[in-house]
């Protein structure tokens, strides 16, 4: 019955597409598989097939970059595309439960009253926050208007005496922060509006550098060989190799990201080094998975999955292959802008410990 579905449901490939790896489970096998493995189930299918491209999302490093360029693959469809969990019965009871709630508080105002409203922008907002939370968190609703309300004046009060001082024009203050700022005051933004726009920036700007330093702390002080050569600071960048094939290594290792796009119209993805050209049809959901690339032997050699910046020191001439391999900022048209500041900060946080203290790793 499960084969027969599966020739019911699956759609037919053209001898011009990639070849179609079949698991053992009919129609669910490789979602169960995705589900125990996780990423790892991307390298399993990479080292048992070696194909460079198959209709499982499994990509190899020089496609990935053609298809990263290509204008015709998008994730656009993704940050679009509504989930399930989004429409018919589900969508109808989130829709009932929110303007139940608008109608409770319209309630509140009585016929034979009326209600003067100073800020129309905040009673809309606060009135369709409420309603949106309870559509989502039920009654027992923790995300109530005045939480949120104290949590925003509190971030608001940290931040506002920064920009109300016009501290944001120093010198010393990065060019972000400063064109940022100055152009919302050219739109003629209050103090107050910029700081809210400008919250952002602390997120932005620690979501990846924290958890990457944290990696990169443990796998290189862990290792006393490698946390001991001489640093110098002056030099730090780019004549410091013991340190910078350390957070190059971390990256590999550590920072396994999966990317989803779609294919907007057919396209032909050609393999820049055997030639090869696959056609992805329109509408195909394609996916690429760092790790596949990352941890690649015949990259990165033997022992892959282990830490060794010393890949990267003995085999100099491989190091554009390392990188070409490697996504942890994204890659094509959509790299991290702030790439650059995270390893800058990450390099010299550990240059630091190394230089000012003696770590030891213990085990409890």
């Amino acid at each position: 019955m499960a084969f027969i579905l599966q020739r019911l449901i699956f759609p037919k490939f053209g001898p011009r597409e990639p070849p179609v790896l079949s698991s053992r489970i009919p129609v669910i096998g490789h979602l169960i598989s995705l589900m125990r493995e996780k990423t790892s189930f991307y390298r399993r299918l990479y080292r048992d097939n070696s194909l460079p491209i198959c209709t499982l999302p499994m990509l190899n490093g020089k496609l990935i970059s053609s298809a990263m360029r290509s204008k015709d693959i998008s994730f656009d469809p993704f940050a679009l595309e509504i989930h399930d969990s989004l429409m018919g019965k589900n969508l109808d009871n989130m829709v009932n439960t929110g303007l139940g709630r608008l109608s409770s508080r319209l309630n509140d105002v009585r016929s034979d009253t009326s209600m003067e409203i100073p800020y129309i922008f905040t009673w809309i907002r606060d009135l369709m926050f409420e309603s949106s939370m309870k559509s989502l968190y039920g009654s027992t609703d923790p995300m109530t208007m005045e939480g949120m309300e104290k949590i925003s004046q509190r971030l608001l009060r940290i931040i506002l005496p920064f920009y109300a001082s016009g501290s944001d024009k120093m010198e010393d203050v990065s060019a972000l922060i400063r064109n940022r700022a100055g152009l919302k005051r050219k739109l003629g933004l209050s103090e107050e509006a910029i700081c809210k726009l400008e919250l952002i920036l602390p997120w932005v700007a620690t979501t990846n550098t924290i958890p990457t330093a944290l990696w990169f702390f443990a796998q290189t002080l862990s290792r006393p060989e490698w946390a001991m050569p001489t640093i110098s600071v002056s030099r730090l960048r780019k004549e410091c190799p013991a340190l910078l094939t350390c957070y190059h290594e971390t990256n590999r290792l550590c920072n396994d990201t999966t990317d989803n796009r779609r294919v907007m119209r057919d396209t032909i993805l050609q393999d820049p080094v055997e030639g090869k050209k696959y056609l992805l049809t329109k509408g195909t959901n394609i996916q690429w998975c760092g790790s596949v690339t990352q941890l690649d032997q015949k990259v990165s050699g033997p022992k892959s999955d282990e830490f060794n910046p010393n890949r990267w020191i003995i085999n100099p001439s491989k190091e554009s292959d390392y990188r070409k391999s490697m996504l942890p900022f994204g890659g094509g048209k959509a790299l991290c802008p702030g790439r650059h500041f995270a390893e800058a900060e990450i390099l010299g946080f550990l240059s630091g410990l190394m230089l000012g203290f003696e770590l030891k790793a213990f085990r409890c």
